[in-house]
């Protein structure tokens, strides 16, 4: 892990980027970001939103469908 901080370090300063400290988030096992889950095992859509998505009724008619696209 520490390894890992260390090579992301090292790039910042290569492109000259800054962090502001008050927004990191340093050794954790999982990220939420815009909507998705990134973790050690991949990223995938966070649950709310795929819970969402399933309540929808299944469209009937081509025009329901068009309409939930």
């Amino acid at each position: 892990m520490e390894l890992m901080l260390e090579l992301v370090l090292k790039k910042l300063t290569e492109y000259q980027l800054k962090l502001k400290i008050s927004k990191c988030i340093f050794s954790s096992i999982k990220l939420d970001f815009v909507g998705h889950e990134i973790s050690k095992n991949g990223i995938r859509k966070q649950s709310k939103y795929v819970a969402k998505v399933l309540q929808v009724p299944r469209p009937e008619k081509i025009k329901d469908l068009l309409k939930f696209m």
